[in-house]
Order: C-alpha cells, then sequence, then structure tokens
C-alpha cells in the first residue's frame, strides 16, 4: 500500500471510521461474543469501494433512511490494516493505540472449542476491553461537552481493573501454554503482558 494510500484511508478512518470491540449475547447460543472490528460507513459508494479495494474487503449496502455503503475487518485484518495506517490517524489515533494492544493480549490466542472453549477470566478480559473500547469512542463528544474530567473520571478505574487483571497473568506461565490454547501471535518482545497501553496521542 503506497503511503498516499494510507493517509487517505487514515482521514477516511478519522471522519467516517468506527474501531470498537463489539460485545453482545446472540439469542441463539446465549454465550458472550465479542468481536474487535474496524468499520466505515459512509453515502459515498466510491470511497467506500476504494477502502473495500485495499483493504481486500466486500461492500455491503445498508437500506433504509439512511442508505449507507459499508465495509469491515475483523480481529487480525483489522489489527495489521491499523498498524498500517498509525502514523496518519488524528482523532482517533488513541483508539487505535488500545485497539492494537489490546489485540495481542486477549484476542492473539485460539481456544480448543471456539467460544465455548473460552477460560472465563478471557471472557471478563475481553468484556472490560469492550468496556474501555467504548469509552474511548466517547471522549471527543464528552471533551466537546465539557466533560473532559468526567471521561478521565470513568477511564482511570477501568484502565486499573485492566492492570490489575494483567498482573495476575504476568505471574502465570502465559495463556498459551494453556490446555486446550495455541499461541497465534505475540508482540515484538515476545511477552504482550508487559506493555503498558498506549493511551497519548
Amino acid at each position: 500500500m503506497k503511503e498516499t494510500e494510507k493517509a487517505y484511508l487514515a482521514g477516511l478512518m478519522d471522519g467516517e471510521g468506527s474501531i470498537c470491540i463489539l460485545n453482545w449475547i446472540p439469542k441463539e447460543t446465549g454465550r458472550p461474543r465479542i468481536m474487535p472490528m474496524v468499520k466505515i460507513g459512509m453515502h459515498s459508494k466510491e470511497a467506500v469501494d476504494f477502502f473495500a479495494q485495499a483493504t481486500g474487503k466486500n461492500v455491503y449496502h445498508q437500506p433504509g433512511a439512511k442508505g449507507t455503503w459499508s465495509t469491515q475487518l475483523t480481529h487480525k485484518d483489522a489489527v495489521d490494516f491499523l498498524e498500517e495506517i498509525m502514523p496518519y490517524l488524528i482523532t482517533k489515533k488513541m483508539q487505535a493505540g488500545f485497539f492494537t494492544f489490546f489485540y495481542k493480549i486477549a484476542f492473539a490466542v485460539n481456544y480448543r472449542g471456539g467460544i465455548s472453549g473460552l477460560p472465563l477470566e478471557i471472557v471478563k478480559l475481553r468484556s472490560l476491553g469492550a468496556e474501555i473500547m467504548h469509552l474511548l469512542n466517547k471522549r471527543d463528544a464528552m471533551t466537546f461537552h465539557g466533560k473532559a474530567d468526567e471521561f478521565s473520571g470513568q477511564l482511570s478505574p477501568l484502565m486499573q481493573d485492566l492492570k490489575d487483571m494483567l498482573t495476575l497473568s504476568q505471574a502465570s506461565e502465559g495463556e498459551g501454554s494453556e490446555e486446550g490454547a495455541t499461541t497465534t501471535e505475540v508482540s515484538p518482545n515476545n511477552n504482550p503482558l508487559h506493555e503498558s497501553p498506549p493511551l497519548t496521542h
């Protein structure tokens, strides 16, 4: 991908994109589903087509009053994309930084049995990450309405909870060595649990 393309895609993400960790419980299974996702939705099909072509994904039309076009990336595809455009992001750099950090500590392990095979502590960790991500996406609106202190007050205890969880995880041999789990990727220093989440521009 050319640098000019990365810059353009970053601009689309800053303006029309969404970086999130979805957390819901399907009625069919009753089990929590937590999915890291990057999505863009616009009325301009040309812009969404460009985004989809650059990332190798499909374009979807959402009928109705808005009638928008959208495309999305999930899991490692989303992380790889954000890491490529990170230098050019402005308004969503904080969200992207946390998203890529959190994926490497909470989603980089495959468990046998899929969702049903997830240990409870991993479900709790991923749920906490989804809550933090949701709050980060409200930061600009809260700041605009003079609620920057309220934002910080809500974020601080969540980040402390995350720090406490990771501290407990460091005492174990690592999730990848647990029975039924296989590590699929780690951070450059081979120990993502020792990293700190980047929450600054």
